[in-house]
């Protein structure tokens, strides 16, 4: 991961420096409208709880039909570190430079450009999804993730809410995640995990439908840097990255 963080460092560095990206219009404004962010706490309890039921019912599957991916999920799953200085550095690279280098990269460059190139901002969401899921172990949970965090960028125009839904979502995990599976056994005094996952995949459901459905119809309007640019009177023309 090392490598490929110098390499998307360089690779931000050489667009900023040649396509003339407006940090500003990409970024936008920090939000300070209290429902932006609790939709990103909502989309941060929607992913754990998918996460949860990937856990306790595709795991299980793929260990019976694809031992290899099995181990995929269980190896990328985050362990907290030995030592103060290997937990603070994996805050710093997990909380801190993770969302901000993913978002600006996979929200605020891949997404725009390919929604403004092909004018199908669904299957540009979906498009620049991908690479991202194929960069995290758990591939489906990263591609719903993914989608979640543009559907917010688009709805605020603010890229510092998926950054600060992705910033969360990190340091839950490295924490061990919310603690939804205690409190489930404590209220139902020790079901099955197979009734866990079910149950956490049917909230999980519900909430990312509620989010599709408040957020959704901001892939149809102007992206967030051709807004962003044009309130800023630029004099060029408004561009998207």
């Amino acid at each position: 991961m090392g490598v490929i963080g110098l390499m998307t460092v360089g690779w931000l560095s050489y667009a900023l420096r040649e396509q003339e990206l407006d940090l500003y219009a990409l970024f936008g404004p920090l939000s300070s409208c209290p429902s932006a962010w609790g939709l990103a706490l909502a989309g941060v309890l929607a992913v754990d709880l998918l996460n949860s039921a990937e856990f306790h019912l595709l795991v299980p599957w793929l260990e019976q039909v694809a031992p290899w991916l099995a181990d995929r999920y269980v190896m990328n799953a985050v362990e907290t570190p030995a030592g103060a200085s290997a937990c603070l550095r994996l805050i710093a690279s997990g909380v801190i430079a993770a969302p901000l280098l993913e978002e600006f990269l996979f929200r605020g460059v891949v997404y725009q450009r390919w929604a403004y190139a092909w004018d199908r901002p669904a299957l540009a969401l979906g498009a620049a999804a991908v690479p991202f899921a194929l960069l995290h172990g758990h591939v489906l949970g990263a591609f719903v993730f993914a989608g979640v965090t543009t559907l917010l960028y688009l709805h605020t125009r603010s890229l510092w809410v998926p950054i600060g839904m992705h910033a969360v979502g990190n340091a839950s995990a490295l924490l061990g995640g919310i603690p939804t599976e205690s409190g489930f056994e404590f209220v139902t005094g020790g079901a099955s995990t197979g009734a866990f996952g079910w149950v956490c995949l049917a909230v999980s459901g519900l909430l990312l439908a509620w989010l599709l459905r408040r957020c959704g119809p901001e892939l149809y309007e102007p992206l967030p840097y051709a807004v962003h640019e044009r309130a800023a009177n630029r004099p060029r023309a408004a561009r998207n990255p």
